[in-house]
């Protein structure tokens, strides 16, 4: 699997803020102290174990109001990636699943998965794609999908070959 992950900026700033007070005239120590701690979050972030195993099986519909199953991608690969429309994140990562949406064919499936249905409208979610010439499906998460998957951030991906999360 990958996944994208965000460190908390609110412990970051929460662990500067603890040294900026009690550590005020020693501006080397504090330095060497803030270096460590962010080094120490970027870790814990790194070598978090990701999510692997079997895929949770879902139904969405695209922007079309089809009805949409993982299940109908069976043999394939398929990259779910989590987003929403007013992420600035997940704007960015648009050209890199384009370049693997424009290799990889119908070998890999992309299903972009809104987490906001109520905000990202059928409309919306249309003038996105449009916009940013997303030929791949989108779904809304009008079921939760997201939570089973314990996405917690986005933009996050899941891939997911033949049976299993990686």
């Amino acid at each position: 699997m990958l996944k994208t992950t965000y460190l908390p900026t609110n412990i970051l700033v929460f662990h500067l803020h603890i040294f900026q007070i009690k550590l005020k005239t020693k501006k080397l120590t504090v330095l060497i102290v803030v270096f460590v701690l962010v080094g120490a979050t970027f870790a814990v972030a790194l070598f978090q174990s990701p999510k692997t195993g079997k895929a949770t099986p879902f139904k969405l519909k695209n922007l079309d109001g089809i009805e949409v199953s993982l299940e109908d991608f069976h043999g394939k690969v398929v990259v779910l990636d989590f987003m929403a429309t007013w992420c600035k994140p997940c704007i960015t990562q648009i050209p890199h699943l384009s370049k693997i949406h424009d290799k990889y064919g119908d070998k890999v499936v992309i299903l972009s998965i809104s987490v906001d249905p109520n905000t990202d409208t059928v409309e919306r979610l249309k003038l996105f794609a449009s916009t940013f010439n997303i030929t791949w499906t989108i779904l809304r998460d009008t079921a939760k999908t997201s939570s089973k998957y314990d996405v917690t951030a986005i933009p996050t991906i899941f891939v997911i070959d033949k049976v299993r999360i990686h």
